[in-house]
């Protein structure tokens, strides 16, 4: 039924089916894929449910449109509730979004391991002797290492150029991968399974161990009694048919549900299944780094789809000025979508898609959201502040200044008000540019927030157990229990927070 041991796929049911496990874990992304693997690894029976497909290397196609559809949710079509369109990407399909980024790793900042502890009281149980423990584990288990400088290509290499010659402190990015061959696919699923995603590492680990994975499955309520999660509702997505009376059907947990649906989806399911407990937080406190890119056209080939998708990056302004810049390779069909103009302009700049690099940068922002539920499902409202736009403008000067620093013809800084694209006399431009975040093409790809951990559940969803305040047998494992933002990528500290709260959770079930 299944494409590996242990493996249902969701589509080939098509009648009422129940199973039962020790933990039903939702979702198989950095923080279920580890969660699941650690309770396998200590000897529990556990099933993970993904709303998507489980996709391999032969099924991965380079067209971006096909493999939206078939690894994103929503296929990538998804936005922010606000005044300001914010664009953000999640994984739908067995490894999450970790099969869909770019697998940079960073460990967590200790300045922001040192507020949770002071602010939400998580020292005890997050710290940095319970990190390093768990970052030294992962690096090991997913050969966490720089990036080979000889597949780097022009993109990456043309920003060390260009940081060297301002003076910022830039890298090599690390990455959890093996065998890398620069192919600029990891926004459509790695061909040559070098990214080592849950999908490729914990998943089928786990599955060899008896754990069992249904894809195709959606988590429509978590089932309980008398404050007590014993289960999960599922629909499964009946292959080929688009109208259709859903099948449902239940898998229950003896020892506990974990959510780890993500910032969006795992608060939603706690609303929509009303087991808030004892919180007054649910949904609450959403957070994002909302991000911005430039591109600029060069006399040179840069060649921006040879070499790994993300590869160079400068934390030069992290502390005093909050953000970070990196590259990032698109494909031809992302690109076009944030080149401007139309008609004979627009194919002008496309053909210069050679001649193009394209870096970006996000801001640790101030910003606090929320994740409402709608009858259509969670729907995250989102705004970055007047400060957050301001770093974000000054942010874009600063890549442009670099681009023009290494022999930019003209960059196209994505700002209303200002000319689609500049020429280095005209970077003062950017200096007259409105602080309004409607002003700006913003995407969010990194979410947090919305079922945060703490001691105090007015401002807190999870207890420093991972369990939701005042509900038995219901944990939470992913980036939502983050208290803030982290400034940086944010896949590591994912991992091994959910890798500590699953060890926290099996050594309290025994």
């Amino acid at each position: 039924m299944g494409k590996f041991k242990n493996h249902i796929d969701a589509a080939d049911i098509s009648k009422y089916r129940e199973d039962s496990a020790d933990f039903v874990v939702v979702g198989t992304g950095a923080g279920g894929g580890i969660a699941g693997w650690v309770l396998t690894e200590m000897g529990y029976e556990v099933i993970w449910v993904e709303a998507g497909p489980y996709m391999t290397a032969e099924d991965f196609r380079d067209d971006v449109y096909t493999s939206m559809l078939n690894l994103a949710k929503d296929a990538g079509a998804t936005s922010m509730m606000g005044r300001a369109i914010v664009t953000y990407l999640q994984g739908s399909c067995v490894g999450g979004s970790p099969l869909i980024n770019s697998a940079i790793v960073w460990r967590t900042p200790e300045e922001v391991v040192d507020e949770w502890a002071e602010k939400f009281g998580t020292g005890n149980v997050i710290n940095n002797r319970t990190l390093e423990y768990a970052f030294e584990k992962i690096e090991k288990l997913l050969n966490i290492h720089p990036i080979e400088e000889e597949i780097l290509g022009g993109n990456n290499l043309l920003f060390k150029e260009a940081c060297e010659k301002m003076g910022y402190e830039s890298r090599v990015i690390r990455r959890n991968t093996r065998g890398c061959h620069g192919s600029n696919r990891c926004v459509q699923g790695c061909p040559f399974k070098a990214k080592l995603s849950p999908d490729v590492t914990f998943v089928p680990w786990s599955l060899e161990k008896g754990a069992r994975v249904y894809s195709n499955c959606r988590v429509v309520k978590i089932i309980s009694k008398n404050r007590k999660a014993t289960g999960v509702e599922v629909v499964f997505k009946e292959r080929g048919k688009e109208n259709y009376r859903p099948v449902k059907g239940r898998i229950y947990a003896r020892r506990g549900v974990i959510l780890a649906a993500g910032a969006i989806d795992t608060p939603h399911l706690i609303r929509k299944s009303r087991l808030q407990g004892d919180s007054k937080a649910v949904g609450k406190f959403f957070m994002a780094h909302p991000g911005v890119g430039i591109g600029g056209i060069f006399d040179r080939e840069i060649n921006i789809s040879l070499g790994p998708s993300q590869g160079y990056e400068s934390p030069h302004f992290r502390k005093g000025h909050h953000f970070k810049m990196e590259t990032i390779g698109l494909p031809i069909e992302l690109l076009s979508a944030r080149t401007p103009g139309f008609g004979r302009e627009f194919m002008k700049r496309i053909e210069n898609y050679n001649y193009v690099a394209v870096w970006d940068s996000y801001v640790k922002s101030e910003a606090h959201g929320q994740v409402m539920s709608t009858i259509f499902g969670p729907v995250p409202k989102y705004e970055p502040t007047k400060r957050d736009t301001e770093i974000l403008i000054f942010a874009i000067k600063k890549m442009a200044e670099m681009m023009f620093e290494v022999g930019a013809k003209v960059v196209f800084p994505g700002i209303y008000g200002i000319p689609e694209e500049i020429t280095k006399d005209q970077l003062n431009l950017i200096d007259e540019a409105e602080p309004d975040p409607r002003n700006l093409l913003l995407y969010a790809s990194h979410l947090f927030g919305g079922a945060r951990m703490g001691v105090d559940p007015r401002i807190s969803v999870v207890d420093l157990n991972f369990k939701v305040h005042g509900v038995e047998n219901l944990f939470v494992t992913d980036a939502s229990v983050f208290p803030t933002n982290l400034g940086v990528n944010p896949q590591h500290t994912v991992m091994a927070v959910s890798m500590i709260g699953a060890e926290r959770i099996g050594e309290s079930a025994r």
